[in-house]
């Protein structure tokens, strides 16, 4: 499963969680001299409750993500010297590409 399609079902998912309102339009014509004409439209609209367990699948997912982000910064367990030399280095960098027309 690639991220646009992970994406879209998260997507589903949320409006599920939330709750939503569904409209449904029927409509009817009938056929008068080569032209169709509107004879019925009936509009149906349907709300769905919050499903509480979409929102406990989407609580689940988000402390997942929380825990993976947690456990891959790399700064975490860096002294206070150490991130000021990681920030000189950053600068540096920033300005030798904005000189070079990267960005």
């Amino acid at each position: 499963m690639n991220d646009k399609e992970f994406d879209k079902i998260i997507n589903a998912l949320k409006i599920k969680a939330l709750g939503n309102i569904i409209t449904i339009t029927t409509e009817e014509y009938k056929e008068e001299s080569g032209q169709k004409e509107l004879k019925n439209r009936t509009i149906k609209k349907i709300q769905n409750d919050i499903d509480t367990q979409a929102c406990i699948k989407l609580i689940d997912l988000e402390l997942k993500r929380r825990e993976i982000e947690r456990e891959n910064n790399p700064y975490d367990n860096l002294s206070d010297k150490e991130l000021e030399q990681e920030k000189k280095r950053l600068f540096k960098e920033l300005k030798r590409m904005i000189d070079n027309g990267e960005i």
